[in-house]
C-alpha cells in the first residue's frame, strides 16, 4: 500500500469522493492526483503537508510504502477507539445472535459504523477468560475482519450452535483443523472435516489488532 492508495481509501470511506472533489477539497490541482499515478511522480513536501493533514495522518504514514496489514489494523482500531456508537459483542450475546450477524441491537452487540473499506468489514469483541493469555488479556478488545474462511496460524473468532463465541489460533491439517488456545493450561480442540460439517462450526472473522486500556 502506497500513499495513492491511501488517497484512494480515504475517497471511498468518505461517501465514494470523486477525485475531482477531493482535489479542490484538498487544495490540489486539478488532474494532479492523475498525474501522480501515471507518471509515477511523488508528491512534493508542500502538496504530502497538505494530504496528511486532510487525511488525519503523518506524512510519514502517507508516504510509509506497506503491505496493508498495518493500515488495516490502525483503520479498524481507530474506529473502535473513536466511535461512541461502537457497542462490543461479548461470546454470550454474539452467540445469541447467529445464524444471523445483527447491525444493531439494544444490547452489547452491533457492527461497527461505518468500518468498510477495501479490506472489508469490522466488529469488536470482548476478550473474556484467560485462554488467548500472554497475547490477549481478559477485558482486552479485539478487532475483526468479518469473514468466514482463515489461513492457518490466523487468530480468529469461533462459533457452533450451543457453543460460546470463542477466540483461538486456527490451525489446518489435511483432515481438518484444530482450535488451539495460546495458554498452554487450555486443551486443544481437533475438528475433522465431517465435524465441522454436522456441527457445524463457523469463522466470523479474523483478529487484525487488539485494544487494550490501562488504568
Amino acid at each position: 500500500m502506497n500513499f495513492l492508495d491511501r488517497i484512494d481509501n480515504y475517497r471511498k470511506n468518505h461517501g465514494n469522493m470523486s477525485q475531482t472533489a477531493f482535489e479542490k477539497t484538498i487544495g490540489l490541482s486539478s488532474g494532479q492526483v492523475t498525474q501522480w499515478r501515471h507518471n509515477g511522480f511523488t508528491p512534493n513536501h508542500a502538496s504530502q503537508k497538505k494530504l496528511a493533514e486532510a487525511m488525519g495522518i503523518t506524512i510519514e504514514e502517507l508516504m510509509r510504502e506497506t503491505d496493508g496489514s498495518e493500515d488495516t489494523a490502525a483503520f479498524a482500531a481507530d474506529h473502535v477507539a473513536q466511535s461512541p456508537a461502537v457497542y462490543i459483542y461479548d461470546g454470550a450475546d454474539l452467540a445469541a445472535a447467529q445464524p444471523e450477524f445483527p447491525e444493531k441491537s439494544s444490547g452489547p452487540v452491533s457492527v461497527l459504523p461505518g468500518t468498510s473499506d477495501a479490506a472489508g468489514e469490522y466488529f469488536a469483541f470482548r476478550i473474556d477468560d484467560d485462554s488467548m493469555l500472554p497475547d490477549l488479556k481478559p477485558g482486552d478488545i479485539a478487532v475483526v475482519r468479518r469473514q468466514s474462511e482463515a489461513e492457518s496460524g490466523d487468530i480468529v473468532i469461533m462459533f457452533s450452535p450451543g457453543e460460546p463465541v470463542i477466540c483461538r489460533k486456527l490451525i489446518l491439517s489435511g483432515q481438518g483443523f484444530i482450535l488451539e488456545a495460546l495458554n498452554r493450561s487450555c486443551e486443544p480442540k481437533y475438528f475433522s472435516r465431517q465435524d465441522a460439517d454436522i456441527l457445524p462450526v463457523h469463522i466470523l472473522g479474523k483478529v487484525v489488532t487488539v485494544i487494550r486500556y490501562y488504568e
